[in-house]
C-alpha cells in the first residue's frame, strides 16, 4: 500500500440523471460499509469511485489526489483502486497466474516481476498450487479468491468491494469473509453489502444510503444502535418503530402506544422523535387476546412470510403501515393457519423493547 493511501477517500458528487447527491468519506485504513435498498444509489457510488461514472458536479478524491472534479477525470486504470465485484470476471484465455499478473503488467511491470507478485498474492489467498489452472477449472469460491489476489496485486490505495460474497454459497462465503478480514485490514476500503455478517466481521464504519442520499454515517456500532431506516434495522436484526417520545419508556408509534425501557446512552426527550427497538424473536403472534397482562398488544395484519433458518419470519403491518417482524416455528404457523392479509395481535414484553432518541435526519446531500 502506498504512502499516499493515508489520505483516505472522499466522495462529494452528484449524478443528475440518477437523482444522486452523495457525500461520504472513508477514513484512512478503515473499512466503510455502504448499505441501502436496491436503487438507493450504491451502484452510482461504486461507479464514481471506480471511474465508470463521471460526476455532473462535485468531486471524488482518493489517496490524496483528485479522481474527478471540475478539471480532472482519471480513467479507471490510473486510479489505483482494487476492485472486487460480485463475480470474478477472470480472463478465460489466461491461466490463474497470468490473470493475477495482468494488473501489474498493465501498470508497466515486466513479465517476471508481475508473475513473482502474482505468486505472492496467490500464496496469500491459499491458491499457489492452482497457478496453472484455467478459470473454467475453478470453483466459484476459488475464482473469487483469484479475483481478490488480482485486485490486490497492484498495491491499490483504495479497495472497492461490491457485494463480493453475493454469488457464493454459504461455505465459500464464510471462507471468503475470513480471508477479506485479513487481507483488507488496514487498507482504505469501501464495502457495498446486503449481508449483516459483512457488517459485523469486516466494517469499521457504516453509511446508510436511501433515495440517492447518504442519510447517516459513522462508526458501525453507533449507527446500528439507532438504525436510521427500516433497511438498516433489518440488517441490524431488530424491529424499528418510529414515533414520538412521551413519558419515560413510552413511544407513540405505529398508531399504538409502545412501552419499553429508555436507553441510558441514547435517551429520548418527551415530544421528540424516538425509536422503539426490539428483536423479532421477542414478538409473539396471537389470533385472540393473550392471557395475563402483556404491556404491548397491537392489532396487526399479516403482510408476508420468509424462511429464517429453522423458523419462519412473519411480517405484520400495524395500523399506520409500519411493519413488525416476528420469528415463529413452522408448527406455530401451521396451528394458526396464517395467511397473507389475516388479522391478529402482535405481543411484545416491555422489558424487550429498547427506546432511543431517533437520529436526526440529514439534509439533502449531507452525510
Amino acid at each position: 500500500m502506498s504512502d499516499s493511501a493515508a489520505a483516505g477517500l472522499a466522495v462529494h458528487a452528484t449524478v443528475t440523471v440518477r437523482g444522486c447527491d452523495l457525500h461520504l468519506e472513508v477514513a484512512p485504513g478503515r473499512t466503510l460499509a455502504i448499505i441501502g435498498p436496491n436503487g438507493a444509489g450504491k451502484s452510482t457510488l461504486v461507479g464514481l469511485v471506480s471511474g465508470e461514472l463521471r460526476p455532473d458536479s462535485g468531486h471524488v478524491h482518493g489517496a490524496g489526489r483528485p479522481f474527478a472534479d471540475a478539471s480532472t477525470f482519471l480513467p479507471v486504470h490510473r486510479r489505483r483502486v482494487g476492485y472486487l465485484a460480485q463475480r470474478p470476471l477472470l480472463l478465460p484465455h489466461l491461466d490463474v497466474l497470468d490473470n493475477v499478473a495482468f494488473g501489474p503488467r498493465a501498470r508497466g511491470a515486466g513479465r517476471r516481476e508481475a508473475r513473482d507478485r502474482a505468486r505472492e498474492e496467490l500464496r496469500e489467498v491459499g491458491l499457489a498450487d492452482l497457478a496453472r489452472r484455467r478459470p473454467i477449472e475453478l470453483s466459484g469460491g476459488q475464482a473469487q479468491r483469484v479475483a481478490l489476489a488480482r485486485a490486490l496485486a497492484t498495491d491499490p490505495d483504495i479497495v472497492l468491494l461490491d457485494e463480493p460474497m453475493a454469488a457464493l454459497d454459504v461455505a465459500a462465503a464464510a471462507s471468503m469473509r475470513t480471508l477479506l478480514a485479513r487481507r483488507v485490514s488496514g487498507r482504505t476500503t469501501l464495502l457495498v453489502t446486503h449481508d449483516a455478517l459483512d457488517l459485523w466481521t469486516l466494517a469499521d464504519d457504516v453509511a446508510v444510503v436511501e433515495q440517492g442520499r447518504v442519510v447517516a454515517s459513522g462508526p458501525r456500532d453507533e449507527v446500528l444502535a439507532a438504525p436510521p431506516t427500516g433497511f438498516a434495522a433489518d440488517l441490524a436484526g431488530v424491529n424499528r418503530l418510529l414515533g414520538v417520545a412521551g413519558a419515560t419508556g413510552v413511544v407513540s408509534a405505529g398508531g399504538v402506544e409502545v412501552i419499553g425501557i429508555d436507553d441510558p446512552d441514547l435517551p429520548p426527550r418527551p415530544g421528540q422523535p424516538a425509536l422503539a427497538l426490539f428483536e423479532p424473536a421477542g414478538v409473539s403472534l396471537h389470533l385472540t387476546a393473550p392471557s395475563g397482562s402483556p404491556r404491548n398488544v397491537w392489532p396487526a395484519r399479516v403482510s408476508g412470510f420468509q424462511p429464517h433458518g429453522p423458523l419462519i419470519r412473519v411480517r405484520v403491518r400495524l395500523l399506520d403501515g409500519q411493519q413488525v417482524a416476528a420469528d415463529v416455528t413452522p408448527r406455530a404457523m401451521a396451528e394458526m393457519h396464517l395467511g397473507e392479509g389475516d388479522e391478529l395481535l402482535a405481543v411484545v414484553k416491555a422489558a424487550q423493547v429498547r427506546v432511543v432518541a431517533a437520529p436526526a435526519p440529514g439534509p439533502p446531500g449531507s452525510g
